[in-house]
């Protein structure tokens, strides 16, 4: 890649997953990459990964729901004299349960990590991209961000609340600060977030809970969805990798087939259609 389109790229959520992918892509490509993780104790992957590829990339921690530890990232790049070009929101969790399985503080976490969070790491990053007149803000959305699934009440919430701020940011950003918006799309993955990493309301495994029987069917549903899917973090990455070094990219992206077929399905096929699909999929 030419030396005058190397970029520095902030990613959070990086011990992991399409964060831990991204990281690795992206510093391959030459660009300067700023990768954090919530814990500094959990980014030892990320640093064998680099270190097996023998690149290089700034680590820093960073929790998304924590105004400090934000500012502290801020901090940093500003003492370093570090000039951010692009801003990759990737932190994210999944919480699995019917509404009235969750808790209020259950439902408040996932929305403080995937919306809040989001939001309170651009409010932190605009600045320094408005002063340069450029930027480039990368969302982390899902196919569940414009696709509701049951099961999963929580986290499509907080997806869809992503893609609603960012259709709204990105006319504001492109108009007046040339700061471009862009969000990204995936389908089903194994990853951690999927599988190890995923959280459950406190009631999903009660048995007496009213939900009981057609909670464990959607949780089987949805493990077996995922370890069956074929797509590989890499997509992701390279989705990335794509609309970074783009002049013009496209505000919504797609980095596989699953994500994209079912937006479409979405946008053009009336939901008395599309609905037993969906019920097929997660209802054995």
């Amino acid at each position: 890649m030419p030396k005058q389109n190397l970029q520095t790229i902030l990613i959070t959520g990086s011990s992991s997953g399409f964060g831990l992918e991204s990281v690795v892509y992206l510093a391959q490509e030459g660009h300067r990459v700023i990768a954090t993780v919530e814990d500094i104790d959990n980014a030892q992957s990320l640093t064998d990964k680099l270190q097996e590829k023998k690149l290089s990339a700034t680590i820093l921690s960073l929790d998304v729901t924590d105004t400090n530890s934000i500012k502290q990232v801020i901090e940093h790049i500003q003492t370093q004299n570090i000039q951010l070009d692009v801003l990759v929101n990737n932190a994210g969790v999944l919480l699995g349960g019917t509404l009235e399985d969750i808790t209020d503080d259950e439902f408040r976490k996932q929305m403080d990590v995937n919306f809040f969070g989001m939001m309170n790491v651009m409010r932190a990053c605009l600045p320094l991209m408005r002063n340069r007149g450029r930027g480039k803000i990368i969302n982390l959305s899902s196919i569940a961000g414009y696709l509701g699934v049951p099961y999963s009440c929580a986290y499509v919430s907080s997806k869809w609340a992503i893609e609603g701020l960012s259709e709204s940011l990105q006319y504001e950003l492109k108009e007046h600060f040339n700061i471009s918006l862009h969000v990204v799309e995936p389908g089903f993955y194994r990853t951690k977030i999927f599988k190890e990493h995923i959280l459950y309301g406190s009631h999903v495994d009660n048995p007496e809970s009213p939900y009981y029987g057609y909670s464990q069917s959607c949780k089987a549903s949805f493990l077996e969805h995922v370890e069956n899917s074929s797509n590989k973090s890499i997509q992701v990455a390279k989705c990335l990798s794509k609309i970074i070094n783009a002049a013009n990219p496209k505000f919504r992206n797609f980095p596989d087939n699953e994500a994209r077929l079912a937006y479409y399905l979405k946008k053009f096929v009336p939901f008395q259609i599309v609905s037993p699909l969906i019920k097929k999929k997660f209802f054995k």
